[in-house]
Order: structure tokens, then sequence, then C-alpha cells
């Protein structure tokens, strides 16, 4: 690959020419590119490759910072194909443009399992885990992972949350902290459920986040645990209880003050 300078001006990168950039016959995972950024969208941007090759990059895949889309952005970078968008023939390429996923895919892609994990170990404790879903893809998230992402879309069916190339998460509205996060917030979360069709369920609730999830195996009489009253039925008030996604029922003569008191 190489890259000339046509023309420069006040010592900085006026023009440039893209020479032998593959695309027009085809390119492998893991190829670098330079790329021109064409045009930005709302959760992506567009890049050209080639004469006649374009691809695209989430936002989320621009820097190794989850960056703001709306930040500045230079035309021509060095990017990594990730992969074919939409097909053997076509000349439409998912790419990102990580420096360190840009030096080091390769190394990743051949590490064993074990290796990866001492690799990242930092990330899974911050919750960037976009290196992890270009490796294994959504299947590399499991239950109580903590996961970092931009919100792409908050509506009425939950919150749907962008952590990595092609990977989306959704946090359904009683798992959020707050209602009204608004589109491009960076938000962390922690995976509560992975269902069989791969669909990932996360929380964005302070409680889970903090603590991580307990599940029913976790549960024993007598012990003691915190919880949200969410609504009540008949003579007993529904409790959502912290740290969990479980629901349980409280007889309201156990409850001080239930018409004033949300805390049980």
């Amino acid at each position: 690959m190489e890259v000339e300078i046509l023309s420069q001006k006040e010592n900085s990168l006026y023009q440039m020419k893209m020479i032998g950039c593959p695309g027009e016959t085809g390119t492998a995972p893991g190829s670098q590119v330079v790329a021109k950024v064409v045009k930005a969208y709302d959760n992506h941007r567009r890049l050209q490759i080639g004469d006649s090759a374009f691809a695209k990059v989430d936002d989320v895949e621009c820097d190794d910072l989850f960056v703001n889309p709306d930040a500045e952005t230079p035309q021509y970078q060095l990017g990594v194909v990730l992969g074919n968008d939409s097909g053997k023939e076509s000349q439409h390429f998912r790419v990102s443009l990580r420096p360190s996923l840009v030096r080091d895919y390769q190394a990743i892609m051949d590490m064993s399992s074990k290796d990866f994990r001492k690799h990242e170990a930092s990330s899974l404790l911050n919750g960037d885990l976009r290196s992890r879903m270009i490796k294994f893809g959504p299947a590399g998230l499991s239950v109580n992972m903590l996961v970092m992402g931009v919100v792409q879309n908050n509506c009425g069916k939950g919150c749907f949350i962008r952590v990595g190339h092609d990977a989306v998460v959704r946090a359904q509205p009683s798992e959020l902290q707050q209602q009204d996060i608004p589109a491009q917030s960076l938000v962390l979360t922690r995976v509560i459920e992975v269902k069989p069709n791969g669909q990932v369920e996360v929380s964005n609730r302070d409680s889970i986040v903090v603590n991580g999830l307990l599940g029913l195996d976790k549960m024993a009489v007598n012990l003691k645990v915190s919880g949200r009253v969410v609504g009540f039925k008949g003579y007993r008030a529904i409790v959502q209880v912290d740290n969990t996604r479980i629901i349980a029922y409280v007889n309201v003569e156990d409850i001080d003050d239930p018409k004033q008191s949300l805390n049980v």
C-alpha cells in the first residue's frame, strides 16, 4: 500500500491519492487501507478506500476512545478491514479506524482464548469490549460482564446501545437508571441475559452495574435484600429486588409506610 502526496498547503496534507489500495478485487479481513471520510451519519461514517470501493465504520470504531460522533475526524486515516458488508462480490466493506486495532488486529485474531483474556484484562474492568466483539462476535458476551457503548436509539421497546462492530444490545425500560437517556450518550451497562437467538439484554441500573447481578441461586431464607416498590396488587406490594431481575411480593402490613416510602 502506498500513499502519494499530490500537493501540500502550509506544511499540511492538502490532497492525497490512494495508490494500490485494495478493494477493486476484494479485501480480506485484516488488510490495512487508507480511508477517506466522505460522509458522516448519525451512527456511522462512509469511507472511500479505493477508486470504486467504499466502506462503513461504526462510530464506536472510529477511535480508541468512544468518540462523540460530532467530533472532528481527519479526512484521511489508516484503517483495517473487518469484513465484507453484503456479499463476496460487493465492494462495500466494514472497517475499523481504531489505531490499536489497526496495529494489533492480526495478533488479536491469532491469540488463544487464554492469552486474549490476559490481553483484555483491563478492558473487562472498564467495559470496553470492542475487540472482543470483533474476535468472538456477540457470543463473546456473557451474563455479568460490564459493557460500555453508545446509545443508538431510546424508545418504548427499550434503549438500544451499540457496544462494538455489528453489536447492539438492549436495556429494557425497567433496566434503565433514567428513562430519557439521549441518543449518542456513552453508557456503562452489565449483561443480564444472553438469549438463544443471540440477543443480549443489559441493565443500566446503578445497583446492578456497581454490584453485579444476583441470581435465584444466591437467594436464601433470612437473606437481607433491598428493593424498590414498583406497584401494588391487591394487599401486596410488588418489589423489584436490587442487583437482581427478581420481582418479589411483600404484604402491605409488613411495610412501615406503603403510601410514602418507595424503598423497602
